[in-house]
């Protein structure tokens, strides 16, 4: 299979689903759904580490489309520890494809042009010292795929723990990320976090193109900063004096 053209005009295959748009021909069932017109705006089942998919009309032009996503489980399970829950998201028109990351949160919406797309999802443990990583059995997330644009952005999540006078790994800056905020986990990191000795470097290879004080992000504020042309990483070095547990909020948008 050469590319993503290939797989929309073929119509069958097997999906290799460790990687979101590798698909090769022949052998099995087709695990692509082909929703009728009819069925656009309904909810679709889409089980935890599984893949779904819409081979959408070839023939035309690609038009954007908004894909909704909601995770969901029986009241009665029982979570426990820290988990994140992600889905991947590949559009494709003709022979080019892409993917975005979005968290999966409930009334997650993002659009793409495209006449073609795969979603996947997939549970993320996140590191911590306050029990085990607990995921409901039933777990599943709700896609609906609709004709239009979403109104708001999207949003990906990264989890950092970072001890005092420590800067912490590298983590991506995602695909179509548009801008960031910070988001304490607990009260202590309330104030801390916000410290004007804090460093928060985005990088595009080993150059730095960006860097914004702690203070820069307003306590209790949602207002996002932007993040510096060509940036695909970024470190946190922590200077408060304190360790430091939060969320790096990135805004994600296609269209």
């Amino acid at each position: 299979m050469k590319n993503f053209l290939d797989f929309l005009q073929l119509g069958k295959g097997e999906l290799i689903t460790s990687g979101p748009m590798r698909v090769r021909a022949g052998g099995g069932g087709f695990p692509i759904s082909q929703i009728p017109s009819s069925q656009f705006g309904q909810p679709q089942p889409l089980g935890i580490g599984k893949t779904l998919g819409w081979k959408l009309d070839v023939t035309n032009p690609p038009m954007v489309w908004t894909v909704a996503l909601s995770p969901r489980w029986s009241p009665g399970d029982v979570v426990g520890g820290y988990f994140d829950a992600v889905a991947y998201i590949s559009f494709g028109c003709g022979g080019s494809d892409q993917t975005v990351e979005v968290n999966l949160v409930a009334g997650t919406t993002i659009c793409a042009p495209c006449n073609g797309l795969f979603i996947r999802s997939q549970m993320v443990n996140i590191p911590n010292d306050e029990g085990p990583f607990v995921v409901p059995e039933n777990l599943e997330m709700t896609v609906t795929l609709s004709p239009g644009t979403a109104s708001e952005p999207a949003q990906r999540l990264y989890y950092l723990d970072i001890e005092d006078d420590a800067t912490s790994e590298p983590f991506p800056v995602p695909p179509f990320a548009r801008d960031v905020n910070l988001i304490p986990r607990d009260d202590d990191s309330v104030t801390a976090l916000f410290d004007a000795d804090n460093r928060f470097r985005f990088y595009a290879g080993s150059s730095q193109v960006g860097v914004y004080a702690g203070s820069s992000f307003s306590p209790g504020s949602w207002d996002k900063l932007s993040i510096p042309a060509y940036a695909h990483a970024a470190t946190f070095e922590n200077k408060s004096g304190s360790r430091l547990r939060f969320w790096v909020n990135y805004g994600v948008r296609v269209c």
